[in-house]
Parts: structure tokens; C-alpha cells; sequence
């Protein structure tokens, strides 16, 4: 009826224009990103920023084993462990030798009213007699030794589940990419034209071609923030095992002016 399809015009009408405000919104939310972006990485807060291609869409993370293994190997926190662990060796070592003896040789100058300006040097030994206060001090630096092995001995605890965890999180993340990818979207996709095709033969109606529609668009704004998940969980893992070579660093030597409409 004409009624029937001056209600369905007016609702498309409505859906264009709603569409359009949001995409507009959209854009001014994309230009304020940019602008945190190019500041968080020093950059000209109106400089336009590249679109970056990610390869990372279908492969997969190492093995939990390996994963483990770059984690302890390259995270710098276990570094620094290690040197504490150095120091407190060192440490003991130093009062460990406070139980012998030690010489002692000192060079300076002298002055007598009899012969004047001269040298003197002086020789001598230092002979350890609290023997018990050199036992408190061996025993502390042994417990502050024992206490940077055990703190280590957790930090790499720590530093592996952490990684294996950040490796499950890209697991996760890439299912459910390629979950929206190669699934969902594509049914949503064929499930348009034949809406489409039944309302242009009028035997269909225009509600159900906006419902296919919305329908289409929801799923493929998920597979973008799968997408968006799925970058950031493969930056979390590189930073989990110690590694960043899979980001693509910005470099403000770039000619950007080439880049401004």
C-alpha cells in the first residue's frame, strides 16, 4: 500500500541519517586518537598517521615452552635480578675475609726540626679479635644472598606464566578473529541479498532488508575490534617475552608533509 511503503522510506530515511551522524562522530573520535597517538610517541600532534599493515592476522605464537624460554632469557627484570644475586655474592665474600689477617702499608711525609722534610712509611697488620661480630655480619650477608635468590627464583616464576598467559591471550584473540572473519561476516553478508532481492520483487518488505543490514554492519564492527584485540594482545606477548620486533616503530624523521592533504 502506499502508506505501507511511505513508512518504510521514512524509516530508511531515519537509518541514513543516524548512519551518517555516527560516522561523522566516528571521524572526529579518529582524529583525537591520531592526535594521542602522535603525542604518546612524539611525534606532531596534527601529523596524519599511516595506515599499518599487520601480518599477524593467521600465525601463531611459539609453543608455551618457548615462549618460557625467550621470557627468561631476554626480560630485563631477570638481569637485573642476576646482578643483585652478584652484589650479595660479593658481599659475603667481603666479610668472609674479614676473618684473616690483613697488612697494612702507609706512605706519607714527615717533618723533623733535626733532619726537616721527609718520607715516612708505616707497615703493620690488623689481627681480627670479635669474631662473633664477624659471624653476624657473614651470617647477614648470606640471608640478604638467599633472599635475592629466592626473590629471582620468583620473578622468573612470575615472568612464565606471565608470558604463557600473554601466548593464550593471542590464542584466544586470533580464534576469535578468524572466528568473525571467515564465518560470521561472510553469513551475514549472503544473508543481505536475498532480503534485498525479495524486497525489490515486492514480496519482501523493507524492514527485514534494514534488519539484514544492521545485522551485517554489528558483526563486521566485532571483527574490527577483533581485530584491535588481536594486535594488542600479539604487543603484549612480544613485551611478556622480552621481544618488540613484530611493531612497527613510527619514525618522526619521516617526511610527513608528503602525508597532509
Amino acid at each position: 500500500t502506499t502508506s505501507g511503503a511511505q513508512l518504510d522510506l521514512l524509516r530508511a530515511e531515519v537509518e541514513v541519517a543516524r548512519l551518517q551522524g555516527r560516522y561523522r562522530a566516528l571521524l572526529a573520535e579518529e582524529r583525537g586518537m591520531q592526535a594521542m597517538l602522535n603525542a604518546s610517541i612524539g611525534r606532531a600532534v596534527e601529523a596524519i598517521v599511516p595506515t599499518l599493515a599487520n601480518p599477524l592476522h593467521n600465525a601463531m605464537p611459539p609453543p608455551s615452552s618457548v615462549v618460557a624460554e625467550q621470557a627468561l632469557a631476554q626480560r630485563p627484570e631477570l638481569q637485573s635480578g642476576r646482578a643483585e644475586i652478584d652484589r650479595a655474592d660479593a658481599d659475603v665474600d667481603v666479610m668472609r675475609s674479614m676473618y684473616k689477617p690483613m697488612g697494612m702499608v702507609r706512605l706519607g711525609t714527615a717533618s723533623t726540626m733535626a733532619e726537616g722534610s721527609g718520607a715516612m712509611v708505616m707497615v703493620g697488620i690488623s689481627v681480627p679479635i670479635w669474631r662473633g661480630k664477624l659471624r653476624a655480619g657473614v651470617s647477614e650477608a648470606r640471608a640478604m644472598e638467599s633472599m635475592a635468590r629466592a626473590d629471582l627464583v620468583a620473578m622468573q616464576q612470575m615472568i612464565k606464566a606471565e608470558a604463557i598467559g600473554a601466548r593464550e591471550n593471542v590464542v584466544a584473540a586470533r580464534e576469535t578473529y578468524m572466528t568473525l572473519r571467515d564465518d560470521v561476516v561472510p553469513r551475514a553478508q549472503t544473508a543481505v541479498r536475498p532480503a534485498l532481492a525479495g524486497f525489490s520483487s515486492g514480496t519482501g518488505v523493507l524492514s527485514n532488508v534494514l534488519e539484514a543490514i544492521q545485522t551485517q554492519w554489528s558483526v563486521e564492527a566485532e571483527l574490527v575490534m577483533a581485530e584491535t584485540n588481536l594486535a594488542l594482545a600479539w604487543v603484549k606477548l612480544d613485551r611478556a617475552r622480552g621481544q618488540m620486533q613484530n611493531l612497527r616503530v613510527i619514525d618522526t624523521r619521516d617526511n610527513l608533509e608528503e602525508q597532509r592533504p
